[in-house]
Formats: C-alpha cells, sequence, structure tokens
C-alpha cells in the first residue's frame, strides 16, 4: 500500500453533489434554463463513481492499473462537483441580486452561464465515457472480490505533544514514576547539573510517563521552577531558549541574541532548582548538544562537580563537618541546580547526552513493554466504556486477551485498539482483528502503523474523511473543535441525508466525538462542563492520517519542492520572508484547502485567480494591509480564516462569496468594519471574531446594519451585536436569527426606543444560546431611559441559558423571569443557569430572589449602589399545592457567591420561616456546596444573619475586606472547614465565627483588622 490512494475525500463530495442535483431540479432557475435532463445525467453518472470509487476502497485495490483508472475517476468527480458548486453559486447569486419571483429576464440575463454549465456538463459525461472504454479496468473493478490488506507503510520522524493531557491516567507505570522521581532527587543532591534520558520504542508510553513525572514533581514541589519543551526534530539552541522562556511567560521570540536569552534564563533561574523536560528529542549533532549544555554552565551559581568535591574536600579538612544545618541550608539555596529529563527513542541520543555531563550525572531509564493483563486492562475498560456493558462474554475475553498479547506491551497500540473494539462487539470482527497480518510487523515498532490502521479501517467513510483530513495541520497542533467542524463542513464532509433531521454542525460534533472514542484523537482542553474545546492527536496517530492521505496532502515548507503533476488537493505553505514559494498553475487550480502560514499574502494575492476550486482558506499571520480584490472571485470559498492580521478592511468583492459558510477573523485587531455587502452571504453560518480580552472595551462595533438578512447564522461574533444608530445593528434583527447559539453579547441597549422593539428580539425563541450578555453603557448616563425594566422583561431568553450577564442595568427590580418558578412544580424559568453575573445594576433597590435556582453555582454581583438591604425569606411549611416551591435548602448548588462595591449596603438576611425552621430545620441548609465567599467593599454592611450556613465543602474559604462596620459573623455551626482572610474590618476584631463543631472553643484567637484565619484552631497575620 506504498502507493496508496486515498478514496474518502471524493466520495462525500459525490453524495452532497447528488443532494445538491435533486435539490436544483426543483429550483425555478433550472426550469428557465433548460438543465433538466443535464442535471438528471450528471446525477447518474455521479452515483455510478461513487458506487465504484466505495467498493474500490473498501477492497484496497493496489493494481498499478486500477490506482490509475481510480486516480482519473475521482478527477471526473471532483469535476462535477465543482459544476454543481458552481450551479449552486449562480442560484445564491440569482436569489440575492434579483430578489422576488423569476421573470422572464432571468433566461437573459445569465443566458451566457447556461451555456457554459451545459458544456461543462458534456464534457464530463464525455471524460466518463472515455474512462469506461478500459473494459478491463472497469469491470474487474465492478466485479466482487476479497479485501486485500498490504501493511507497506513508511512511518515517517514524528514528534510528541509537550501538553499535558486533560484527564492523565498512567496504567502499569507507577513504579516507574517513582524510580525517576527518587533519582531525579538523588542526582540533584549530588550534582548542579544531571539528567535522565527516557529510552523507549515509539507508542511505549514516553510521553505519558515524562508528563506523569512532571505531574508529580509539580505536586510535591520538588523543584522551584519546571518547564516543558517539545524538542523533536528541529533542536535549535535558540529555539530551546525561547520557548523554556516562553514557559515563564517571557515573550523571547523577537531576540536572536544567545547571551540576550541567556542573561534572561539566568534572571528567572539563577539561585532556584529548575526542572527541564525535553520531550521526543532526534538530535544526533554532538556540537548542537556541546553547545547547549556549554551555555547552561555558564549560569551563576551552576558549579561543577569538580568544583563541588574540592569544596567538600577543604570542607572536611579543615574539620568543619559540624557546621549548622541553618548554615548549610543558606549556602545550598546560593547555588543553582538544573535537572534535565530528556525522551527519546533512538538510544544514540541518549548516551550522547550522558558524553556531555560530568561522570555519573546522567542516567539512563529504558521502558519496557507494558505486560499483557495491563494492556488487556486498557482494551478492556475502552470497550466497556464504548460499548455502555457491565462484562464481556467469555469468548470475547478470550479473543480480547489474544489481542492484548499482540499488542506487544505497546499501550498507544492497546488504546486505539480498545476503541475500535468497543465499537464493534461481535465476535467475528474481533476474530478479524486478532488474525489480521499487520501484527506481524509491530515486533520491532518499525511498522506500528499498520497496526493502527486496522482501526482506521474498521471506520466508515464518513469518519475516514474526517480524520485524513487533519494531517493538513502540523505536528502538536491544538486543533479547536469548532474549527475542525467547520472545516469538514466546508469541504462537504459532513452529508446530511435527505430524511436526516440533524445539522452539519451536529453530524460533525458526532464524528469528532467518535474520533475522541476511538483514541484518534486526544482531549487538551474542557469547558466547565466537561466537552471537549480542543485536542491534539499523538505523533504517530498523526503519521497513520499522513499516510492515508497521501497523494491529496502535502506541506510546502522552505526549500522543499512541488510537483506540477501532483494530485494534491489540501495544500499548507508555511515559509519566511526570504523564501517566496511558488504553487504550479495546475496544482493551485485544483486546491481545495490552502492554509498559509506566511509572513505575508502575496503568495495569496500573486495567485488568487488560479485557485477556482478552493473551498478552504487560512492566512495565518499574513502581515498585509490589503487582501487582494480578487478574493471576491472565489465562487467556490466556503470557509476563510484570518489571523494576526493588520487588515483594518476586507475587500467590498467578499461580499460576492455567496458560498461562504465561516468567516473567522482571530487576532485581527485592526478591522473596524466589515463590508456592508455581508448581508448578502446567506450561507453565512458562523461569523467568529476574537480580541484580546483586555481590549474588549475598545472593541468597535464592525458589524453593519441588515445582519438579520443571513437566517442560516448560528454564531455570532461575542463582543460585536453593538445596536447603533440607522445604519448600524437594530436589536430586532436578532429575531430574524433563528439558529443562533453559542455566546450573544448585546451592548447599548439604552438605544432601544420601545418595549415593543425589544421583543421582536425573539431570544426566548433561541434555545441553543448558552451565554447571553445583555448590556446598557452605564457610563454615558446618570438615570434610566424609563425603559430599561420593561426591555429586560420582554428579552427573556431561553430556559436552556447556561451563563446571564447584566451590565449598567438601571431599573429598580428584575423581571419575574429570573427567579418565578413554575405554578406547583419545582421549575424555573432559568432552570439551567450555571453563572448569573450583575455589574453596576445601580438603579436596583431589591434584590433579585436567585436563592433557589437549582443549578446556580457561580454568583457574582458588583456595584448596586442603591441596595439596602438583601437576602431571602423562605416559608418552608408550603404545599405542593401552593404557588411557592419546596425545598430543603437555599442556594442549593453554589459553589462561588461574589458581593463587591455594594456601597448603601447594610444588611444581608437569610432566614428560614415555618414549623420546619422553628424545630431546628433538620435537613435544611444555606450554601450547602460553598466553596468560596467573597465580600469587599461594602462599607455600610453592618447586619449578616444566616440560617443554616452549612457548607459541606472541605475547605470552606471565606474572604472580607474592607467591610469596616460589619460587627458579627453569622452562625457557621455547619460548616466543616473553614478558612478565612480579613482586611479593613476593624468591627470584627473581638468577633471570632462559631468554630466548626466539634472544635474546641477558641479563646486564643486574636483577630486583627487585618488577618487570616485558617482550619479549625490556627490564626496567623497576613
Amino acid at each position: 500500500m506504498a502507493d496508496h490512494i486515498s478514496l474518502t475525500f471524493v466520495t462525500p463530495l459525490i453524495k452532497q453533489a447528488l443532494s445538491k442535483a435533486a435539490s436544483f431540479a426543483a429550483e425555478q432557475i433550472t426550469l428557465a434554463w433548460g438543465l433538466e435532463k443535464e442535471l438528471q445525467e450528471l446525477a447518474d453518472s455521479l452515483t455510478l463513481i461513487q458506487g465504484v470509487l466505495e467498493d474500490a476502497e473498501r477492497r484496497q485495490e493496489s493494481s498499478p492499473a486500477i490506482r490509475l483508472f481510480l486516480q482519473r475517476l475521482e478527477d471526473i468527480a471532483y469535476d462535477a462537483v465543482n459544476v454543481l458548486d458552481e450551479y449552486a453559486y449562480k442560484v445564491i447569486q440569482l436569489k440575492v441580486e434579483t430578489p422576488g419571483r423569476i421573470s422572464k429576464k432571468v433566461r437573459t440575463f445569465f443566458s451566457p452561464s447556461r451555456f457554459i454549465m451545459a458544456n461543462e456538463i458534456r464534457k464530463i459525461k464525455e471524460s466518463l465515457v472515455k474512462v469506461k472504454g478500459d473494459d478491463a479496468v472497469f469491470v474487474r473493478l465492478i466485479k466482487p472480490g476479497p479485501q486485500s490488506h498490504d501493511p507497506t507503510i513508511q512511518q515517517d520522524r514524528s514528534r510528541t505533544d509537550c501538553f499535558l493531557p486533560v484527564d492523565l491516567k498512567v496504567c502499569g507505570r507507577e513504579q516507574d514514576v517513582l524510580d525517576i522521581v527518587r533519582l531525579l532527587q538523588d542526582l540533584r543532591d549530588k550534582h548542579s547539573l544531571s539528567g535522565i534520558s527516557i529510552v523507549g520504542m515509539p507508542g511505549v508510553g514516553k510521553t505519558v510517563l515524562a508528563k506523569s513525572i512532571y505531574k508529580k514533581v509539580d505536586e510535591a514541589k520538588l523543584y522551584d521552577l519546571a518547564s516543558w519543551v517539545c524538542a523533536s526534530e528541529d533542536f535549535n539552541v535558540r529555539k530551546l531558549l525561547v520557548e523554556i522562556l516562553e514557559h515563564f511567560n517571557l515573550n523571547a521570540g523577537a531576540i536572536n541574541n544567545m547571551n540576550v536569552l541567556l542573561q534572561h534564563l539566568v534572571k528567572k533561574i539563577e539561585n532556584k532548582t529548575f526542572l527541564l523536560i525535553l520531550d521526543d528529542v532526534w538530535n544526533e549533532d554532538q556540537h548542537k548538544w556541546k553547545d547547549f549544555i556549554s551555555r547552561l554552565s555558564t549560569i551563576p551559581g551552576l558549579e561543577s562537580d569538580n568544583e563541588r568535591e574540592k569544596e567538600s574536600e577543604d570542607v572536611r579538612g579543615k574539620g568543619l563537618e559540624s557546621e549548622s544545618d541553618d548554615e548549610g541550608k543558606m549556602m545550598k539555596s546560593s547555588i543553582t541546580k538544573i535537572s534535565i529529563v530528556i525522551t527519546t527513542r533512538v538510544q544514540k541520543v541518549a548516551s550522547m547526552v550522558e558524553g556531555r555531563l560530568s561522570p555519573r550525572a546522567m542516567h539512563s531509564h529504558f521502558v519496557e513493554g507494558l505486560a499483557t493483563d495491563v494492556c488487556w486492562c486498557i482494551i478492556k475498560e475502552r470497550v466497556l466504556r464504548l460499548s455502555g456493558k457491565l462484562s464481556l462474554p467469555e469468548q470475547l475475553e478470550c479473543i480480547g486477551k489474544d489481542i492484548a498479547e499482540k499488542c506487544r506491551g505497546l499501550p498507544l497500540v492497546a488504546a486505539v485498539i480498545g476503541g475500535t473494539l468497543g465499537h464493534h462487539i461481535e465476535e467475528a470482527k474481533w476474530l478479524a482483528i486478532r488474525n489480521s497480518n499487520a501484527w506481524d510487523d509491530i515486533e520491532d515498532g518499525s511498522q506500528i502503523l499498520s497496526v493502527l490502521k486496522i482501526s482506521y479501517d474498521q471506520l466508515g467513510l464518513a469518519l475516514k474523511k474526517c480524520f485524513s483530513y487533519c494531517s493538513i495541520f502540523p505536528k502538536d497542533f491544538v486543533m479547536e473543535k469548532d474549527d475542525l467542524v467547520q472545516l469538514w463542513m466546508a469541504q462537504g464532509f459532513l452529508y446530511q441525508a435527505n430524511e436526516s433531521t440533524k445539522t452539519m454542525e451536529e453530524i460533525g460534533n458526532q464524528h469528532f466525538d467518535e474520533l475522541l472514542s476511538n483514541s484518534l484523537f486526544q482531549a487538551v482542553e474542557r469547558d466547565h462542563f466537561g466537552d471537549i474545546l480542543s485536542c491534539k492527536m499523538h505523533d504517530v496517530v498523526h503519521d497513520l492520517a499522513l499516510f492515508v492521505s497521501k497523494g491529496e496532502t502535502l506541506t510546502w515548507e522552505n526549500g522543499s519542492n512541488i510537483n506540477e503533476n501532483s494530485n494534491i488537493r489540501h495544500l499548507r505553505v508555511k515559509y519566511d520572508r526570504y523564501v517566496l514559494p511558488t504553487i504550479p498553475r495546475r496544482v493551485a487550480q485544483r486546491l481545495h484547502s490552502l492554509f498559509l502560514d506566511v509572513d505575508d499574502a502575496d503568495v495569496f494575492n500573486n495567485m488568487a485567480l488560479e485557485f477556482k476550486s478552493l473551498r478552504c482558506l487560512k492566512l495565518l499571520g499574513a502581515n498585509t494591509k490589503e487582501l487582494s480584490a480578487s478574493l471576491g472571485r472565489l465562487k467556490h470559498l466556503k470557509y476563510l480564516g484570518i489571523s494576526e492580521n493588520g487588515n483594518r478592511v476586507l475587500p467590498e468583492s467578499f461580499s460576492k462569496l455567496y458560498n461562504l459558510q465561516t468567516l473567522r477573523l482571530q487576532g485581527c485587531y485592526y478591522v473596524e468594519k466589515l463590508p456592508d455587502g455581508i448581508r448578502n452571504l446567506i450561507s453565512l453560518r458562523h461569523l467568529c471574531v476574537t480580541y484580546r480580552e483586555h481590549l474588549v472595551d475598545q472593541i468597535p462595533s464592525i458589524l453593519p446594519s441588515g445582519i438579520g438578512q443571513l437566517t442560516s447564522l448560528q454564531k455570532l461574533p461575542l463582543t460585536l451585536f453593538d445596536l447603533g444608530g440607522e445604519k448600524e445593528c437594530q436589536i430586532e434583527e436578532l429575531g430574524y436569527l433563528k439558529e443562533l447559539g453559542g455566546d450573544l453579547y448585546v451592548w447599548n441597549l439604552e438605544r432601544v426606543k420601545s418595549k415593543s422593539q425589544a421583543t421582536k428580539a425573539e431570544l426566548k425563541e433561541k434555545p441553543k444560546l448558552n451565554r447571553l450578555l445583555l448590556s446598557w453603557d452605564g457610563r454615558s448616563r446618570k438615570v434610566s431611559n424609563d425603559n430599561d425594566e420593561e426591555v429586560l422583561e420582554v428579552l427573556q431568553p431561553h430556559p436552556n441559558l447556561k451563563y446571564l450577564s447584566i451590565f449598567g442595568y438601571l431599573g429598580e427590580k428584575f423581571p419575574l423571569w429570573m427567579t418565578d418558578g413554575v405554578k406547583g412544580g419545582a421549575s424555573f424559568q432559568l432552570n439551567n443557569l450555571v453563572e448569573l453575573t450583575l455589574f453596576n445594576c445601580n438603579g436596583c433597590t431589591c434584590f433579585p430572589g436567585v436563592g433557589l435556582l437549582p443549578s446556580l453555582e457561580v454568583l457574582c454581583i458588583k456595584g448596586m449602589a442603591k441596595l439596602r438591604s438583601m437576602g431571602h425569606k423562605f416559608n418552608l411549611n408550603r404545599s405542593s399545592d401552593d404557588d411557592g416551591i419546596k425545598s430543603t435548602a437555599l442556594y442549593p448548588g453554589l459553589r462561588k457567591f461574589t458581593l463587591s462595591l455594594m456601597y448603601d449596603l447594610e444588611e444581608w438576611v437569610e432566614v428560614i420561616e415555618g414549623e420546619e425552621a422553628a424545630t431546628g430545620g433538620e435537613g435544611i441548609s444555606v450554601f450547602p456546596c460553598l466553596e468560596e465567599l467573597l465580600i469587599e467593599d461594602c462599607p455600610e454592611l453592618k447586619t449578616w444573619v444566616m440560617g443554616g450556613f452549612s457548607s459541606r465543602h472541605k475547605p470552606c474559604s471565606l474572604t472580607i475586606h474592607n467591610c469596616p462596620n460589619l460587627i458579627a459573623f453569622p452562625n457557621m455551626d455547619g460548616i466543616t472547614s473553614l478558612k478565612i482572610s480579613l482586611r479593613g474590618c476593624d468591627g470584627l476584631g473581638s468577633s471570632p465565627p462559631t468554630p466548626p463543631s466539634p472544635s474546641p472553643p477558641l479563646p486564643n484567637f486574636r483577630l486583627s483588622p487585618t488577618s487570616t484565619l485558617q482550619g479549625n484552631s490556627k490564626a496567623s497575620r497576613n
């Protein structure tokens, strides 16, 4: 399979094209042009091509003649898809530029296009007839045959990632971790510069072992500082120093002088113990190692072993062995200690590092394969988790243990194979995997990809294409989940069957989760709810993706060449300003993806007209002030991503990209306005604009009016729906965006003229919204516009909302939907709300009753200038027939509560009334899950009463700052562990809180205006 041709990219495109052909048949433009017959014939041709290609993919044909035949079929399929996409463009163009009913003018208006389209369809039909003329090959392809397997896979030199995984689990390596940590400590105590090499074959778990060591060292505080650097193949001393400094948040990328870099490092680590982990080292150049170690050796305080031994002899000779421990510690603290841990699959690298350090200062740890039973545990855990079963039949257990033995102790193989077995709980499948010839190649680790490809072969075509496409990213790249799904969507990989009600995004998320469950993706970052935000691929898995996409995906780097006759469809260009790449014209015309990791965009601007088939364009760091107006000529473009760009405006031709689904502007800090014509991009589903967090207040309103015409839009820039004048966004436009989800920030609500205008936003009809910010500009007005309350009343969100923030609201009270329960039950309008922030709501005179919201975890209230009293009075005797809601806790799920800038607040009282409260309120509590409570800048607060304050969290943190009139704590008998920090609270000097039971009384507590009380019996000064 060395000459493998990836068929997974084109077959889903054909499915999309067939769906389009069917839908176009009903379009009036089709009838006006008289293309019904041509479209049907094109659909028939595509159906034939699809069947042949899918069968060839299943059988993995390897004959040179068949590979050539299939390549020609693929080319025809791509051409056909382009024709239909061109047709789709014309349909949208007609709707945008000539709205209303199709008239006779349409036929003449588009008559040139009609002939061009008919001619292109005719060419495709002729090409297919010509290819089918090779009867022998065609008959062999359509004749059923067995699957073949060729494990000849070339493994590229690969790199491991340098990120600590979200959920770090170590199986069978616990003793290795303990042994290496002990050895590190021993070497550190004996040598100023020491190290350990972790050596093992690919997939044996070197990086996970190193990460476990890193985690252990960090938890035990064994070093003052630690840094992780992925050394990979490019072992450049300057680069290593830069990455070490960047780990400490020191931006050194622009520094070229090695001495300056070293001086920065000295300032950071001098007189400290420092652990440096160099992951996945390949460098076998002893001169580079000598340079690196020599530079580290020059750091002040890093004495050599010879100097240390000589000093020890002098000390012993002068009879100073009895030197005090304190003096010894002082001398020790003034010495810099550096420990280096490297992971490598090359023994020669380990030997070379040892040769550069002092004798006995460097040791090697060889990572052996895991025991078979540990591999089976890894496999079985994944199978049970994915299948939802509690146990496995005895026969599958026996087969599974055989497979575990074939893993040769490699945890990566066990994890990936386990993911595959978990999706196929059939004996026949398990037997086929156990009996595969690919296992024969794993003995020396050189052909591990052959085994991983067993799992790849079990994937459906949809998953294969999505996985293969990821090879366009560089190794160690963190792939954002939403971005990845949008790229798949633009390529046409997320096929929607006619009967399916799922959106393309939902299908993409499902594919992502399946690749994750197959261990082909590794989670990097999760959100508050545990959902994956980003992922990476293991180095060897990335090699697999690169292999299965060969012929269609290429990374062009400095000095490499692009073959004009290649079949590249997806190209990533990485170059510096000194070498400008030239993309052959034939290659440019066939590209579907172009990622430019460049210093300027000239490589695009100079060839923009040649990229006729482009679906995805990413400009990463292109330092240009102006993009070519030819951008608007990319009729097939569905994804446009621009990052770290100096553009102030996009070309007006941008508004001609009628097929565009996703626009991403990330770090484009100079963009002043999107073109007015953006309202014409009716296919747009995702508009993503990101800024640096601290610049949010300076963000201009870049959305023009008419955004409501983008009815397919699912994501808006979370900072850019800024209400303005007639030529800017209007709140009623939100009403047209039925599919809007994710985060929505609405600014300048003081400009809303009436309740009826705000009602048209229809926020309650947007179930996909996750986060909502509603902001009035409090800086430009002193009083309410008399409509704050009625505007907020009708901006009620859907109950699915999880995060709500309200800024600058000047109404006296909050609407009932924030607190009002459903009569007779325990359901609230904001039943799923997790976080609520109220900021500068300085007109409010009453506190919102949010104490019973069941899902609320974070409550932050800052700035309610008129509020004098806050709290709840709940009668817990209400029956289920009452209008109230029966509950056993106030703030039942709240973990963090912040109360700040409440300048007139005098009392905070949470009271539980009724028979249950009178009898001790058994089972009734306030803040049962509280972890943090912060009260600050409440100068008038005097009274604080909490009935049933009983956090179960250990410890519960209480911080009170700048509350000079507070004279007493509430009863805290129900708190099992408490940590208190006080500052600027003169009235509390003699009134410590009641200690958690069963601790003894606290007669010895002396709390000053600035003090910290921690635990049950400790007090200390700040």
